[in-house]
């Protein structure tokens, strides 16, 4: 199990009494058991470079420079804030006599205290690392680094005459790029959450790994710069939002030598909320089990009579759960996608966008054909029996 001994807290007001005081107040104390480290600056530009060549964990960071009467343009604290978001990522407290300067900043991510306010700064430390979110970052850094290790000493470094051969970087690049990756998949996932020691009641043990939660359908916010089969786009956000899923293969998106794709048109699926759907709105008058099977059926992708027209995407973040319909299919030029009528929400992470892109070929590939006659079938082996 991943385990963490220390954590480490750098403190950044200009006036060295404030950070002796803080740190005197914090280095004795502990957090489930870790102890905290505490280093401090009185140099804004100097806690820059502590986080370019130290791991820190929290940063409780001053407003202003200098006298609470000056008037500078901008507040070093700010300043020094956006900087460390060009760096890195770690939590933020702002401990500030001036927190009115900063009160729009506030989030569970970048958190304010007033100073002399001893109680309620330990209360946001305590509040940030319980969190879990210094946790998980220091965990994924150790995660990356730890792959990289075994993967450069355990075989880069007994196949290095074959891999330079042809002193081609890019393949170097590329096999480490793709382990990391592979690091990543929803199997492994599952192991390292568990080696972190969370427990949730929406948690899969690794033998349910046929079973995801519905967070793992998407990559938010998408990662390609491009449109992808299967991303989802909202369209008239503010007014009366309507969502599409695209629809396009892989090979539409192949970017030609001009920096443009090979797509000309869009192929688009409507997707309406569930909240609009009749299995829904019968399940909620009052809650029958006749109902809730219809609706289970829905949202796996089964619903009576027309199993293959329809595609449940769970709702995460800022959209809803929703019904994608093969028959409900618009067609619009490329940049088209781009004109600011439609907002790219999230792209449907693998095997989900295959598995729609799969089930609209299956279903206007279709072919139908005359119902056997049974009963016919029947009468003719019956007679055969009655003779024998």
């Amino acid at each position: 199990m991943f385990e963490i001994t220390t954590w480490r807290l750098l403190i950044v007001d200009d006036d060295e009494e404030i950070c002796k005081q803080v740190k005197e107040i914090l280095e004795d104390e502990e957090i489930n058991n870790v102890r905290l480290s505490i280093i401090i600056t009185t140099d804004f530009n100097d806690a820059l470079e502590i986080l370019e060549n130290q791991r820190i964990d929290l940063i409780i960071l001053d407003v202003r420079e200098g006298s609470h009467d000056d008037n500078p343009s901008e507040e070093i604290g700010i300043i020094t804030l956006n900087k460390i978001k060009e760096k890195c990522f770690l939590p933020i407290i702002f401990n500030t006599g001036l927190p009115n300067l900063v009160e729009h900043l506030r989030s569970n991510l970048i958190r304010i205290v007033r100073k002399g306010k001893s109680e309620e700064l330990w209360n946001e430390i305590n509040n940030v690392f319980t969190s879990n979110l210094p946790i998980i970052n220091r965990a994924l850094v150790h995660h990356f680094e730890e792959i990289q290790r075994q993967y450069m000493w355990e075989f880069i470094a007994d196949n290095w005459q074959s891999i330079s051969r042809d002193n081609d970087n890019h393949e170097l690049a590329h096999l480490l790029a793709r382990r990391i990756s592979l690091s990543l998949s929803a199997e492994e996932i599952l192991s390292w959450v568990s080696q972190l020691g969370f427990t949730s009641k929406d948690s899969i043990k690794k033998e349910e790994v046929s079973q995801s939660h519905p967070i793992t359908y998407y990559l938010i916010p998408p990662i390609s710069n491009y449109p992808r089969p299967g991303d989802l786009y909202v369209k008239d956000k503010e007014d009366n939002p309507t969502y599409w899923v695209i629809l396009n293969p892989s090979c539409d998106f192949i970017i030609r030598k001009n920096g443009k794709c090979k797509v000309e048109y869009i192929l688009l699926a409507n997707a309406s909320k569930l909240s609009d759907q009749e299995e829904y709105k019968s399940w909620c008058l009052n809650y029958s089990n006749s109902q809730k099977k219809k609706l289970i059926k829905l949202i796996q992708d089964n619903r009576e009579g027309q199993s293959e027209r329809f595609y449940f995407l769970p709702g995460v973040c800022d959209f809803p759960d929703l019904i994608v319909d093969f028959q409900v299919v618009v067609s619009i030029k490329y940049d088209d996608l781009s004109n600011g009528a439609y907002n790219r929400l999230a792209s449907l992470d693998s095997p989900h966008a295959e598995a729609l892109l799969t089930r609209f070929s299956r279903y206007f590939g279709r072919v139908g054909k005359p119902d056997l006659d049974a009963e016919s079938i029947l009468s003719k082996l019956q007679e055969v029996i009655s003779k024998d």
